[in-house]
């Protein structure tokens, strides 16, 4: 950061002490912009020029400036080391907090890149389901480690991935969670949010607020609620709710069992309330 002379003013905007950092980052953004609309191939030289002008860019143009590098070694243009991938200058998640969290600075590139790093320095791709499981478990504490577990910030990569359906996801739970077991496959349990109402109203038309919830999966791209056999309205609180032990899913009963473990993450193969997935190229925003 010391090397970046940025100080954080009192009006929560980003100044810079160092003379020439505006202009330089000017600079950056019309050489890295000019080479993501382009069809220039890469080279090592451009490479090792962009990758060191990446914190002068917004942090929309640096996932480009990734997921083009990342194209351009798929379609075998170019070949990069891991290590001078990792080498691509970002703002750490510590600094993103230091400063305030101001927009001007991001930390999403330096998680990803710190994520292929991990993965990277595990040795080896795993060969079996066992071995996979254990990865996407690794991966999931070292991100929600990397974000000192503020897990609301994981919403902030999906930038770079599709949404999809039908694709393996990984879903936080408490130890003490229950999850249910339907047709052999695990998904975690829902409150999903109905809308709301307002009771005992006064002359005024003033009442109580009350939020109602029934619990749900997420399958088949969708909510599929769990079979209510009771449900009894409260005065001041969400009505009392009953389950059976099936799965209401287009207007038919599919029987589920209860299940508990002492992980803290659940794989399901469902989208569940997850909006990404890995190494699907987004139609949105770009083509690259």
């Amino acid at each position: 950061m010391a090397s970046t002379c940025l100080q954080l003013s009192a009006t929560n905007h980003i100044t810079a002490n160092a003379p020439n950092v505006a202009s330089n980052n000017k600079k950056a953004l019309k050489m890295i912009r000019k080479w993501i609309e382009s069809d220039e191939p890469l080279t090592l030289e451009k490479f090792d020029t962009f990758k060191t002008l990446t914190r002068g860019i917004n942090p929309e143009l640096q996932l480009l400036f990734l997921k083009k590098v990342l194209s351009q070694i798929d379609k075998g243009n170019i070949t990069i080391p891991i290590q001078s991938l990792l080498e691509i200058k970002a703002y750490s998640f510590r600094a993103y907090v230091e400063f305030g969290k101001p927009k001007e600075i991001d930390y999403t590139l330096d998680l990803i890149l710190h994520t292929i790093g991990f993965i990277y320095n595990k040795g080896h791709f795993p060969g079996n389901y066992i071995e996979t499981y254990e990865l996407i478990k690794s991966i999931a504490d070292f991100i929600t480690n990397y974000l000192n577990d503020e897990t609301e910030y994981l919403s902030k990569i999906n930038i770079l991935f599709d949404k999809c359906i039908e694709r393996t996801a990984i879903v936080r739970k408490s130890p003490e969670d229950f999850y249910i077991e339907l047709r052999g496959k695990n998904y975690k349990v829902y409150n999903i949010y109905l809308g709301y109402s307002i009771k005992n109203k006064n002359r005024s038309g003033y009442g109580d607020l009350i939020r109602h919830y029934q619990k749900g999966i997420y399958a088949k791209g969708e909510v599929c609620f769990l079979e209510v056999i009771e449900r009894k309205p409260r005065r001041t609180k969400d009505d009392f709710i009953r389950y059976g032990k099936n799965i209401i899913y287009k207007g038919k009963k599919y029987p589920f069992k209860w299940k508990k473990n002492p992980d803290q993450f659940l794989i399901v193969p469902e989208e569940s309330p997850v909006s990404s997935c890995e190494g699907r190229l987004s139609e949105s925003k770009c083509s690259l």
